[in-house]
């Protein structure tokens, strides 16, 4: 229940209330008159942890979809794990690069995992990667010419596993550029210029030594 301390409403027609729970939160004046509104929420996240754990012990709903076995895209799931605090059920999932996490069945819904993306979405590696596939695949790519024109190719390990990439990367003396001078920064260089990228033709060298490579071979005609 809703108890209206101030009834001034502020720009958005909302007024400050006190809630049972000993929350004052402003809420719009309309909603408190007619009812619409009971709570500051708290209500609603004390039901949703009720139904969160009676899906858990099995007093499931009758609409209610068991993930636990499925295959999606890439990833399997394992597992329901009972998480009340998420207000959600939760499934532990494993990904063909054999990363284990837990998701929200709100995710398993509407996402489609066409691509594991394990650790990889704020890793500074990624654009990185982007970068590498993006010269190889995309026409419009200024840098198309040199690399996906020529047949260079991002090796398929790297290519749907990324994270395969951010750790071979971290095994072979990567370093963040964050501090460092530019001509220190580390760049990944294709070993044999004419073959692909992939574990075995790419080392991380400094944009310095990068550049005197890329003269030598340019004066070479490799």
């Amino acid at each position: 229940m809703l108890t209206i301390l101030d009834s001034k409403e502020d720009e958005k027609r909302k007024v400050l209330c006190l809630c049972e729970c000993g929350t004052e939160k402003r809420i719009t004046f309309w909603h408190v008159k007619s009812g619409g509104i009971s709570s500051c929420g708290c209500l609603k996240k004390k039901n949703m942890a009720i139904e969160a754990k009676k899906r858990f012990s099995g007093k499931s709903p009758a609409n209610f979809i068991d993930y636990t076995g499925k295959k999606i895209g890439m990833i399997t799931v394992l597992r329901r794990v009972s998480d009340v605090r998420l207000h959600a059920t939760t499934y532990e999932i494993q990904c063909e690069c054999g990363s284990i996490n837990n998701v929200e069945i709100s995710t398993l819904r509407r996402a489609k995992y066409k691509r594991c993306e394990c650790g990889y979405k704020k890793d500074p590696l990624k654009n990185i990667l982007q970068a590498m596939i993006e010269r190889c695949t995309n026409e419009k790519e200024p840098s198309y010419r040199w690399y996906g024109a020529r047949g260079i190719k991002v090796c398929e390990e790297w290519m749907k596993f990324p994270i395969k990439f951010i750790e071979w990367s971290i095994k072979n003396a990567w370093q963040s550029s964050k501090g460092l001078e530019r001509k220190k920064t580390l760049t990944i260089d294709r070993i044999d210029s004419s073959k692909d990228y992939c574990p075995e033709n790419c080392q991380w060298i400094t944009l310095s030594d990068n550049s005197k490579k890329a003269m030598k071979e340019r004066w070479h005609g490799k």
